[in-house]
């Protein structure tokens, strides 16, 4: 990395506000899935127990996470062969892909298994593209800031993150005061989804036309970077092992809180989804910030 960024300070202000606008609507599109959950398990797996139609969804969100670290190996790879740009754009294509997919599939009861098992590759897309665009856009925006701003500039990627989710439940309880509870669970919640696939296309655009930095420029005469992730598990195996057990255990905390909580207030407590919808969002407005994205993947990147 080096000491100064790529360009004026206005060309990297607004490619640092490009990095982080991308970051943003991919947790956008990240958290749609843990939100809207309530509305769409149901179409999506066999009819019979709803608790058990949502345990089947969290299963899926779970599957969502394995693949992450290796979208964080992928994309890094790609980020320091190819160019910070190119991940950048493709992170948030594939993020689109997956929330077109969740939007325009048919139900359970239109095409049978095939439902869930599409819903399953859009989500194993989603978390591929997450994975790669924490540590490819922690990447940019540091390369780009300059040594001056470097960390206030590269603070915007955890406030983006935040702000991602903060704005999934505020669209949820947006489509929930203008729809029915029947047009919710009918077709509300497919209209979010779309929403975050055309904000993810407009990133893309942004996205394409980002200049690359001067870090990437200089490495690219320089001999190719090695494989990170075999770099951290044959010289520094203890200390990844500890990164990711310390980060796993607040992550688990933490989405167990913001996936589990609304189904259980409307499930078990009794409130309805849109009172349950509320409370869930003024907690996790103290609570979000205890979720820094996944350890592994920066762990990926920062070799």
């Amino acid at each position: 990395m080096t000491s100064q960024g790529s360009g004026s300070r206005p060309g990297r202000l607004k490619a640092v506000a490009g990095g982080a606008a991308g970051n943003f609507i991919e947790w956008f599109d990240w958290f749609l899935f843990v939100s809207f959950s309530l509305y769409f398990a149901p179409i999506f797996f066999p009819p019979g127990d709803r608790t058990v139609q949502l345990l089947q969804s969290a299963t899926v969100l779970a599957i969502g996470f394995v693949v992450r670290p290796l979208g964080a190996l992928a994309f890094g790879l790609l980020a320091d062969r190819r160019g910070r740009r190119l991940a950048l754009a493709l992170s948030v294509a594939l993020m689109c892909f997956g929330s077109l997919l969740i939007a325009v599939t048919p139900g359970y009861a239109e095409i049978g298994i095939a439902a869930p098992a599409l819903l399953l590759i859009a989500r194993l897309a989603q978390g591929f593209s997450v994975g790669g665009e924490y540590g490819s856009s922690a990447t940019y925006i540091s390369e780009m800031a300059g040594r001056r701003y470097r960390g206030l500039w590269s603070s915007f990627q955890c406030v983006t993150l935040v702000l991602g989710q903060l704005a999934a439940l505020a669209l949820l309880l947006l489509l929930q005061a203008v729809l029915s509870v029947d047009q919710m669970s009918a077709w509300g919640w497919r209209v979010a989804f779309l929403v975050g696939a055309a904000l993810a296309v407009a990133v893309f655009y942004l996205r394409r036309e980002l200049p690359e930095t001067q870090a990437f420029r200089e490495q690219r005469k320089a001999a190719p970077p090695k494989v990170p992730a075999l770099k951290l598990l044959s010289e520094h195996r203890r200390e990844t092992l500890l990164v990711f057990w310390l980060t796993a255990a607040g992550s688990i905390g933490f989405y167990i809180f913001i996936g589990y909580m609304q189904k259980y207030l409307t499930l078990s407590a009794g409130f309805s989804p849109a009172t349950a919808s509320a409370i869930t969002a003024a907690a996790e407005n103290g609570g979000a910030k205890l979720d820094h994205g996944s350890g592994g993947e920066v762990l990926l990147r920062a070799a």
